[in-house]
């Protein structure tokens, strides 16, 4: 029985997967060097987290304006974009839209320093970010091809722990590359005068140009899965004429023009004014609150827009309430053009709600991580060699939580059709117990031990909560359904998280309030997991009835 089960799964592997590509080495290969391309994707974020004092220092910014830095200027970009670049990994060869966009990070990562100025920084940033847009709906796309729904968990977790092996080398980098050039600037033997924090920026864009060639020509694009309704492969044009649709759709005053061709009603154009005038009169209401609370000094001006004060926080609202408005725009027009991506993504209790308790939690996870090393600076005199031990405890601990956590997720899904979601609320709730300690810890020591367990317990969601998203929506919708994930959680959990964390830590003079501030999203996160547990058996059962019936029908019209 078992022989004869083989031999019928052999071939079936191949028609799925493709017959260069099915193999085990093969896949191993594709999940190997996906997994690195993420390392660099946060490698290249988080490198701002370490070099945030140097940064300070330097250009003589607040903790607020590195909460703007580190997130909403790339949070922006990375989730917006990432909804238009879904459309690339949905329906045009995903290893070219991957290595196009490692090569558009990676350069401007290394542009990031020769930025002479705030404002200089937040334009390679934005860069950055929409550069890294174009990872995780491809990468994630690629792996539902090459991993079956009995290892895709597994599969996920292994490539999100590219994340926290990525920022832990970033702790690396950075200690090594400020070591280095201190030691050539102290012989009078540096060539540049740069500072070392420019150094360690410039340092890293050859690296990731190089790693974008060996991707697009070693990977092959697989064949797509062709079960409930896959993408069908459509010309480079196509693709891009449907992505500049988007990207207008979004931005305005297209996105009225917009709104009027998919209505063809006023009520289409009203919706869409209102939504536009809630997102403004919201960013100018929180401007006006924020500026009040931080002193002149603090949050300067960098420039007049008529009788308006162009300040920290007016950018800060302003980029959110545009990324809200883009975001609802470019939803609202999913809803009118897709009727399944709707039903399955946008309407689904479980995904809304597993995405939310996601978002919520990882909120936490980059408010306290993305400060981590700027707090130890302050409260225990952290040095460079503290930054190569921060990330290693970075890289250790992220990935045994996200590598185990998958692997945990798989089997207790096993055994339970919720087995995934309530690992994830059992280690959100350690990671809340273990920060709280870290941020209140008396010594170096004990702040180190609980970061690392806060991290790794922090990790656990990636697998589970992605894995129980994935396993909703159909083949075709996979790469737009992580995209919507990703906008949740990029926009509340960096666009919101670090710059909160430092206008509180502005304004008390204590970054730990701040810090400690945004540990109670953790209940929050607990209650939406625990509402999409109960709900996720019921939601898997009428699912699979569907795709069998719609499975069927295919069958029958071939």
């Amino acid at each position: 029985m078992s022989s004869e089960s083989s031999s019928v799964a052999e071939p079936l592997a191949q028609e799925r997967f493709g017959d260069l590509i099915y193999t085990r080495q093969r896949r191993l290969y594709v999940l190997g060097i996906l997994t690195v391309v993420y390392v660099f994707n946060f490698l290249d974020r988080q490198i701002l987290t370490i070099l945030a004092p140097y940064i300070k220092a330097d250009l003589h910014i607040g903790d607020a304006q590195i909460g703007l830095l580190y997130g909403t200027c790339f949070a922006l970009f990375y989730a917006v974009m990432g909804l238009p670049l879904a459309r690339f990994a949905d329906n045009w060869d995903r290893v070219r839209t991957l290595s196009l966009g490692l090569a558009v990070w990676s350069l401007m990562t290394g542009l990031s320093g020769l930025a002479s100025g705030f404002a200089g920084l937040a334009l390679a940033r934005i860069g950055v970010g929409v550069g890294e847009a174009s990872a995780t709906p491809s990468a994630f796309s690629l792996l539902q091809d090459y991993f079956s729904d009995k290892r895709r968990a597994t599969a996920i977790a292994v490539y999100s722990s590219g994340i926290f092996i990525g920022s832990g080398l970033a702790g690396a980098v950075a200690a090594l590359t400020i070591g280095w050039w201190r030691g050539l600037q102290a012989s009078g033997s540096a060539p540049l005068a740069f500072p070392a924090w420019k150094i360690t920026f410039l340092s890293l864009g050859l690296p990731g140009i190089v790693l974008a060639l060996v991707l697009l020509f070693t990977v092959r694009e697989p064949r797509r899965a062709r079960q409930h309704g896959a993408a069908r492969m459509v010309s480079f044009s196509s693709v891009m004429r449907a992505v500049g649709g988007d990207v207008a759709s979004m931005t305005p005053p297209f996105s009225i023009a917009a709104a009027w061709r998919g209505a063809r009603t006023r009520r289409g154009v009203l919706q869409n004014l209102l939504v536009l005038a809630l997102c403004v009169a919201a960013a100018a209401t929180l401007t006006a609150i924020t500026d009040s609370l931080a002193t002149v000094h603090q949050h300067a001006g960098f420039g007049h827009i008529g009788p308006v004060t162009v300040t920290t926080n007016l950018i800060q609202w302003s980029a959110l309430a545009f990324g809200a408005y883009a975001a609802w725009c470019w939803l609202h027009r999913l809803t009118q053009r897709d009727t399944l991506a709707s039903k399955q993504i946008l309407r689904s209790p479980v995904v809304r709600a597993t995405v939310l308790a996601a978002a919520l939690q990882n909120t936490v996870n980059y408010a306290v991580t993305g400060f981590t090393f700027l707090y130890g600076v302050g409260h225990f005199g952290l040095g460079a060699r503290d930054a190569f031990a921060l990330g290693l405890i970075i890289a250790l601990s992220g990935f045994l939580g996200t590598t185990l956590g998958g692997i945990g997720a798989d089997f207790l899904a096993r055994r339970s059709a919720a087995g995934r979601l309530w690992l994830a609320m059992a280690a959100a709730l350690c990671s809340g117990a273990l920060y709280a300690l870290q941020l209140c810890a008396p010594d170096k020591t004990t702040f180190f031990a609980a970061f690392f367990g806060a991290q790794m317990t922090g990790t656990v969601w990636f697998g589970a909560a992605s894995a129980t998203v994935q396993g909703l929506v159909a083949p075709r919708l996979r790469g737009t359904a992580i995209a919507v994930q990703w906008l949740v959680v990029n926009l509340i959990g960096l666009g919101i998280g670090p710059y909160c964390v430092g206008l509180v830590g502005d304004v008390t003079g204590d970054l730990r309030v701040g810090m400690l501030g945004a540990l109670v999203l953790i209940p929050a996160s607990l209650i939406f997991y625990f509402k999409a547990a109960r709900l996720l058996p019921n939601a898997e059962r009428l699912f699979q009835s569907q795709a069998a019936r719609s499975g069927n029908c295919s069958e029958q019209s071939a």
